[in-house]
């Protein structure tokens, strides 16, 4: 059995648009969006489209790209995205990614003009895009404050229109994902800027919608802006490994496919490899590049929706080459995206270790489309455990961070939405029986918050799986806790190093904020008391004259 055998291989190209494929004849253009909606929507409203396109052209009439094309090109492009990259069906997402910046730019097009002319829904969508400025826009030195604060706000304002309408989110990622494509031309501390925000700002929304191929995208076309050199030593590292490595597993693949075929497991097998920026990350924790052995793997494509299939599928494959690392069973425990599949190493021909992964075709379409285009944009925001309030804490809580004027106040910002956005989660139970969702790495305080906000400050250990445990113990998946409190005590400042989720480090924040100014209070007031006292007794008959 060779290469033949392989129906399918995934590969993740840079897609860094050299020519704008829009922009030489409007009417040509128009002519391909309404083949795309055609092909995408089904069945839709097709004088609504015709006007939103052409509103589109008519507002950015006078506006050009930084590459000198017609402005109008990038919200068409983003239009199809919607559609092409975040599987969007429905008329209203595309009509407001063709307006999303037309009531910015354009004093024809206020929102009050596209509510009225489109509906109350795209207007919401176009002005909650419109309200969602690149926090990157601003430049100067002068300007970095506000930069950091517009920052936090454009920040906060994604996260509310999760709650209110994802399809907010769908057309600011695709609005991102076509500024990605073409950063080439700006200047390049521009582009830096871009890229760093994209990274560690757009891509965990991008992520937590179960949009990977999006979200591989933006971490790839992230560190070619970043760091060109890295990117171009692993892509040429990748290119180099994937002929050894077909060659190397031939006949792991033969036999693969045959044992299956001779259990009546019918399947389909595709090589993917992993993309640039994973690499990147594993360079980054330690690895040399020459001994990466898993920059390809072999995923096994079940005909079928039943996941107990994939099980036997990982058995057959694990007699035959054995396990050389623990099952990473991702059917049982679905990552936060909704990603599902077994994935293993196993020993391949002359020694070389090759990963598997295994996923049913229902898996195969959530990975493809993620949470929003496999069953619809809006229910995907239940995937997010946020509340309006929670949205609005975190505002809050980011803000004063920034103000503070504290060096890491961006990496801390950062970092508390890639924690409560998209890292892992792992499940906590506690005797009554209810079952915690929190962030991977989430520790006895960030318990005691989520279950308590008003006891959770007199919280003094816990008990773990009938073990006492101090505040700072980190929750494991599964674990059966117990939070034990006393009225007499209060927060410690060390746990605010100590929490990660949103809620936690806001409340906490906001109570140390509250205990200094009381602090500082109490010391003004025994400052004047003294005064006081000092003039009595310097100044006869003043207490007098105080009292009068």
């Amino acid at each position: 059995m060779g290469e033949s055998t392989i129906a399918r291989e995934t590969i993740i190209e840079l897609p860094i648009e050299e020519y704008a494929p829009f922009g030489k004849n409007v009417f040509s253009d128009f002519e391909h969006f309404m083949a795309v909606c055609s092909k995408n929507l089904g069945d839709f409203d097709v004088e609504k489209l015709q006007r939103a396109f052409w509103t589109s052209v008519h507002a950015h009439r006078r506006a050009k790209r930084a590459s000198g094309d017609p402005y109008y090109v990038h919200p068409l492009k983003a239009a199809i995205s919607v559609m092409e990259d975040f599987f969007a069906k429905d008329e209203i997402t595309v009509a407001a990614a063709l307006l999303h910046d037309a009531a910015e730019d354009c004093e024809e097009t206020p929102i009050e003009y596209i509510r009225e002319r489109f509906g109350e829904e795209t207007a919401l969508i176009v002005d909650g895009a419109t309200k969602i400025k690149d926090a990157t826009d601003k430049s100067g030195e002068d300007n970095i404050a506000q930069k950091r604060l517009d920052q936090a706000n454009t920040y906060a304002k994604m996260f509310l229109a999760l709650i209110k309408d994802v399809r907010t989110i769908i057309v600011k990622l695709a609005d991102r994902l076509d500024n990605m494509k073409t950063l080439q031309h700006l200047r390049p501390r521009k582009r830096k800027a871009v890229a760093e925000e994209t990274l560690l700002f757009y891509t965990p929304f991008a992520q937590r919608l179960g949009l990977t191929k999006v979200s591989k995208y933006f971490e790839d076309l992230s560190l070619y802006f970043i760091d060109e050199k890295a990117f171009n030593d692993i892509h040429r590292g990748l290119i180099e490994r994937r002929k050894t490595f077909l060659t190397r597993v031939k006949d792991f693949f033969g036999e693969t496919s045959a044992r299956l075929n001779e259990k009546g497991i019918k399947h389909t097998l595709a090589i993917e490899h992993k993309h640039i920026y994973e690499i990147y990350k594993m360079m980054e924790e330690g690895k040399r590049l020459e001994d990466i052995e898993t920059f390809y793997s072999l995923v096994v494509i079940l005909d079928t929706d039943d996941y107990l299939e994939a099980y036997r599928a990982y058995g057959l494959i694990a007699n035959i080459f054995g396990p050389v690392s623990s099952l990473e069973d991702y059917i049982a425990k679905p990552k936060v995206n909704l990603y599902r599949a077994l994935r293993s190493k196993h020993l391949g021909p002359g020694g070389s270790v090759v990963e598997v992964v295994i996923r049913t075709k229902e898996m195969e379409k959530i990975l493809e489309k993620g949470i929003a285009g496999y069953y619809s944009l809006n229910a995907a925001r239940e995937r997010f455990f946020l509340t309006e309030e929670d949205a609005l804490e975190w505002r809050d809580w980011a803000l004063d961070v920034i103000q503070s004027g504290d060096e890491d106040a961006m990496q801390k910002v950062w970092g508390s939405i890639k924690k409560n956005l998209y890292d892992e989660e792992i499940k906590v139970r506690t005797p009554d029986g209810k079952t915690w969702a929190l962030p991977k790495g989430s520790c006895v305080v960030d318990l005691a918050f989520a279950i308590d906000e008003e006891k959770a400050f007199h919280c003094i250990s816990a008990k773990a799986n009938g073990e006492i445990k101090t505040l700072n113990y980190e929750l494991k998946d599964n674990d059966l806790a117990e939070i034990i409190y006393s009225p007499h005590s209060y927060p410690a400042p060390e746990w605010e190093e100590w929490a990660i989720t949103s809620k936690a480090l806001a409340k906490l924040r906001f109570y140390f904020k509250k205990v200094k100014a009381e602090e500082a209070g109490q010391k003004k007031r025994e400052a004047s008391y003294a005064k006081i006292r000092i003039g009595t007794e310097r100044t006869p008959g003043a207490y007098a004259n105080i009292v009068d």
